[in-house]
């Protein structure tokens, strides 16, 4: 009897334990970044119960504060929401929009877009970029530093998605909302000359805003109207970590909650006042609305701008085939157990030359394309 009662009793031990080790996971899993809208494009159900159980805990009890990171994949969004907000996203992510909270700050939810790889879907940047404009208190938006003095597409449809929106909404009535933009230039390193990187920076922003159209009622509007844009150059999140981290710092204290309504990135002015129910509800609405909209603005691209499309993808192609006969060679040498001399500033040197040799073949191609 003694040895059934103590059979028994090891039996519900074992069961209490395997029940508690079941429930941390799930616990665990709820603070994980939840795919909102999937590769398809489509909204995923229980968004509105993950969001409120992960900001159960909201200072007011009601208003989320949003931050929406933009920007293609593998630009270094994932290590900087990491930093600014310990949010553990994977830049290795299917496309989508992801979501979770700010384990640095209750009131924040984090918003990761994924744009997606192929022109046929609908995850395009211009409407991933024109539902963040609606939902986001602040927008960063990631771009790359190659040393080129042309924006990539994803950061030109970026920005003309978040334009654009912005445009549409003053214009329908919807008031001025201003909206806090920030630009990370990834991948500058200490080396680099940041001040004249962020100036040129500055002017492709400002050319892209010029060539937005707008409503007749905002012919002569100015960026500075719509929006509080800044600019800040980060080094590789890999290849110079420790500064990337003491830059990432910087940003982080701005996001905090006891961060100076002076220095705070969000200001009270910046704020959609999103209440936290109706959060799932209002990101459906938005992007069956950005759906619906063509996924173009109208303007025509000309032969010239053609023509150099295909020369910049040629010149492309030529460069990835000679960087890849180099990478191959350096695979060979590890294979065989070896170390590649100077590899940091081989890899630098490779880098260097490859743009350089992108830039030459694209320089007689006439006039640069609107998105190259």
């Amino acid at each position: 009897i003694i040895g059934v009662m103590e059979g028994r009793r090891s039996l519900a031990i074992a069961a209490a334990v395997a029940v508690a080790a079941a429930l941390v996971p799930c616990a665990a899993a709820k603070r994980e970044p939840f795919q909102m809208i999937d590769a398809k494009a489509s909204v995923v159900g229980g968004t509105a119960d993950y969001v409120a159980e992960a900001m159960s805990k909201l200072s007011d009890g009601r208003q989320v504060a949003v931050v929406a990171a933009l920007g293609p994949r593998r630009v270094g969004k994932a290590a900087l929401l990491s930093q600014l907000f310990g949010a553990k996203f994977d830049d290795a992510s299917s496309e989508g929009v992801y979501v979770a909270p700010a384990s640095t700050n209750k009131d924040v939810l984090v918003l990761n877009p994924v744009p997606a790889d192929s022109t046929e879907s609908e995850l395009t940047p211009k409407r991933l970029a024109a539902l963040c404009a609606s939902l986001a208190d602040v927008l960063i938006v990631n771009a790359w530093y190659t040393g080129s003095r042309r924006p990539t597409s994803a950061t030109v449809d970026t920005l003309a998605g978040l334009f654009t929106e912005a445009l549409r909404q003053a214009a329908d009535g919807g008031g001025v909302q201003r909206t806090r933009v920030l630009v990370a230039l990834h991948g500058c390193s200490a080396s680099a000359d940041r001040a004249a990187a962020e100036a040129e920076l500055k002017r492709q922003v400002s050319a892209i805003w010029q060539g937005v159209p707008k409503p007749p009622a905002l012919e002569g509007a100015q960026l500075s109207s719509l929006f509080d844009v800044e600019y800040v150059c980060l080094p590789h999140y890999r290849a110079e970590s420790a500064q990337f981290k003491e830059s990432a710092a910087k940003l982080k204290a701005r996001f905090g909650a006891d961060a100076p309504e002076t220095e705070s990135a969000l200001r009270a002015e910046y704020s959609k006042a999103i209440d936290v129910d109706n959060f799932a509800v209002l990101a459906e609405q938005l992007w069956a609305d950005a759906c619906a909209d063509a996924d173009d603005d109208g303007v025509s691209i000309t032969r010239e701008q053609l023509g150099a499309c295909f020369a910049a993808s040629q010149a492309l192609f030529d460069v990835t085939r000679a960087v890849d006969r180099q990478l191959a060679k350096w695979r060979a040498v590890v294979g065989r157990k070896q170390l590649v001399p100077s590899f940091g500033q081989a890899g630098k040197a490779l880098l260097a030359s490859a743009l350089a040799q992108y830039d030459a073949a694209v320089a007689g191609a006439g006039p640069p394309p609107r998105f190259v």
